[in-house]
């Protein structure tokens, strides 16, 4: 079983976005850049530098404005480049864009009482390790499934509260076998189809109606705020 990782670098990145914005616009924009990224994480210093300057500062320019953005790359350099955190948590006043990026539709609280367990039913860690580098490992805790025998190891060791399946990029399971693991779950472990638009999704659907399970399904599209409200849902049940 395959466990994402990243890089130190790219939490500094949120918790300097954190600390001069909003919470739901630092997380949202995280993510927005991170699907940017064509690598899908950062794996060094430099490719972490290239995705602020990049996908990230073009994302905040039009949901913040210039003269933020250019305090935000300020910070960015000063503690990523000579690793000084002076007045990096100081908010600023924004006039926040939303349009066109994935947005979060709830203020997501500051203090978490515990990591929210997921896991991540995928053909690749990407999409697990950027949910991380956006909401943090200790708000959110991701395990990653790539087989049938691992979907149900890790319902038992991890005891997740959702069950993701990434339709983007997809494991190398059957839409049949993949729909009778899910029925497998727990009442209690909710089910998100994460790109049900995709070719995967789709052909993936009716092997759920046939196999009764029920899920949530989500469109790229609608952007990474909907599930970090299904995220936060379950956080609260607890």
């Amino acid at each position: 079983m395959m466990k994402s990782t990243v890089r130190e670098e790219v939490h500094v990145v949120r918790e300097v976005l954190e600390g001069a914005l909003p919470p739901e616009v630092a997380t949202a924009a995280m993510f927005a850049a991170l699907s940017r990224w064509q690598g899908g994480v950062p794996s060094n210093l430099q490719d972490v530098l290239d995705l602020c300057h990049g996908p990230l500062r073009e994302i905040l320019e039009r949901r913040v404005g210039d003269v933020v953005t250019g305090e935000l790359m300020k910070r960015l350099d000063r503690v990523l480049v000579n690793g000084d955190r002076t007045g990096t948590d100081i908010p600023l006043d924004i006039d926040v864009e939303l349009d066109g990026e994935p947005s979060i539709t709830i203020t997501m609280p500051i203090v978490w009482r515990e990591p929210v367990s997921v896991l991540i039913i995928s053909g690749r860690s990407t999409f697990s390790a950027r949910l991380e580098a956006s909401l943090g490992a200790a708000r959110l805790h991701t395990t990653l499934a790539t087989t049938v025998h691992e979907i149900r190891r890790t319902t038992f060791s991890e005891a997740p509260l959702l069950a993701l399946v990434d339709c983007v990029s997809p494991p190398e399971i059957s839409q049949a076998d993949l729909a009778s693991a899910l029925k497998d779950l727990p009442d209690q472990v909710l089910v998100v189809i994460w790109g049900e638009d995709q070719s995967f999704g789709e052909a993936l659907a009716p092997h759920l109606l046939a196999s009764d399970v029920e899920s949530v399904a989500l469109s790229r599209h609608e952007g990474i705020g909907p599930l970090l409200d299904l995220i936060l849902s379950r956080y609260k049940e607890e």
